[in-house]
């Protein structure tokens, strides 16, 4: 199945230890996602693809306006089932497109052979894109999600906690052996708040409450900067 869906998209930084109040006021004004009954929150693990010579990090890195990525996501690490999703983003407009993939098709990507990808006419272009410009799979990043919802406007607010990497590891297919990293110099937790059109006043007054921070925030390229692993020198920073 094709889910599609845009909209706009603000990031935030929101300090840790503010984090369990921030729940506590958002469980009060909006409806709780189903997903949310562990404390923790559910578990998102993905992995992103990117060229030979990291295209996709570059263009986030360099501030190109209008940019893609590529990642296959699973929740809870359940390998049976995932998804493929290309993300979008002008500016800060949001369209995602993500394709349903059952666990032989997650292989089968991840070991080059993009043919699953065929089964949707909208993800053509993209299985060509990836096997002529040779994408790889280049980083696993992994956090929790407590997730907040009004149906009007498709309103969402989500905290994503204790965001960890692989370094440079990416046997995703094994994920359940290895070892996530905490990303390092954080500190910080990240906010995604996402509507269409229109979001209310006091969701805004809750968040403007609390000391966060909006920035453009990419939980792709904060995994490869910590891993050092891209190409813009020998000790990156994360930007707070």
């Amino acid at each position: 199945m094709n889910n599609q869906f845009k909209r706009v998209e603000y990031k935030y930084f929101v300090p840790s230890k503010y984090v369990d109040d921030l729940k506590f006021c958002l469980s009060k004004i909006m409806l709780e996602d189903k997903n949310n009954e562990l404390s923790k929150g559910y578990k998102i693990t993905s992995l992103y693809f990117d060229t030979p010579d990291d295209q996709d990090l570059n263009q986030k890195l360099n501030g190109v306006i209008y940019r893609e990525k590529y990642r296959i996501r699973i929740y809870d690490k359940n390998m049976s089932i995932g998804k493929f999703e290309i993300k979008r983003k002008k500016n800060q407009t949001i369209e995602k497109n993500s394709l349903d993939l059952d666990f032989d098709e997650i292989k089968s990507i991840i070991a080059g052979d993009y043919s699953p990808l065929n089964k949707d006419p909208e993800f053509d272009y993209v299985a060509y894109r990836m096997k002529y410009q040779k994408y790889l799979p280049k980083a696993v990043v992994e956090y929790y999600r407590h997730a907040y919802y009004l149906p009007l406007n498709n309103i969402r607010v989500t905290l994503d906690t204790n965001l960890s990497n692989y370094g440079f590891k990416d046997n995703f297919i094994n994920i359940n052996k290895l070892t996530p990293n905490k990303i390092k110099k954080l500190g910080h937790d990240i906010i995604e708040v996402k509507f269409n059109d229109s979001i209310p006043r006091y969701i805004l007054d809750v968040l403007s409450s609390f000391p966060i921070r909006q920035s453009a925030i990419s939980k792709y390229a904060l995994s490869r900067v910590d891993s050092n692993s891209e190409p813009k020198g020998d000790s990156p920073e994360i930007p707070f």
